[in-house]
């Protein structure tokens, strides 16, 4: 078994790495009653990402425009590779209209994987390590959290192997 970007367990034949996609982070969150999903399109590709599979995710975002927007937080250093089409929900109450939403942006990226051109595993896997790698160097909202509970040598095993299918070596 894989684990793919966007915390769904994936068979072997189905080869993330070797498709040039973008990176997909999905979160879902609830926490005092209050639900945040947030989905996340990184640029990670060798190649552009094709304008008409973007537009598949804005007209998801489009659809669902009634969930309420996450407040806007501070800059990130990885706004500049954030693909406008990513979205940040938040609101109490809308448990059913955001797992909708989660499965429609899942369904539509695990088609676009399946369909997206072939690229060399070890050029993708390259530019995947080093968007996790630079999370530990400047920081990410998650994977502090993940460093402050677990300490930074079971975080990095657990974002770059796990979380993004990097394989590590000792």
């Amino acid at each position: 078994m894989r684990h793919a970007h966007a915390g769904v367990l994936w068979p072997d034949e189905l080869q993330v790495l070797s498709a040039d996609a973008p990176l997909l982070n999905l979160d879902w969150v609830k926490a005092f009653g209050t639900e945040t999903q947030i989905a996340e399109f990184y640029d990670t590709q060798l190649a552009p990402w094709p304008d008409t599979s973007q537009a598949a995710f804005e007209a998801i975002g489009n659809a669902y425009a009634d969930l309420p927007d996450a407040p806007a937080g501070d800059p990130h250093w990885y706004d500049d590779i954030l693909y406008p089409c990513s979205t940040h929900k938040k609101g109490k109450g809308l448990g059913e209209h955001m797992s909708r939403a989660a499965q429609d942006y899942l369904r539509t990226y695990v088609r676009q994987l399946a369909e997206a051109a072939p690229c060399d595993p070890a050029s993708k896997s390259a530019k995947v390590r080093g968007f996790a790698e630079r999370l530990f160097e400047e920081g990410g909202p998650a994977v502090d959290q993940v460093a402050k509970l677990f300490g930074q040598t079971t975080a990095r095993r657990l974002v770059l192997q796990h979380m993004y299918g990097v394989h590590l070596t000792n």
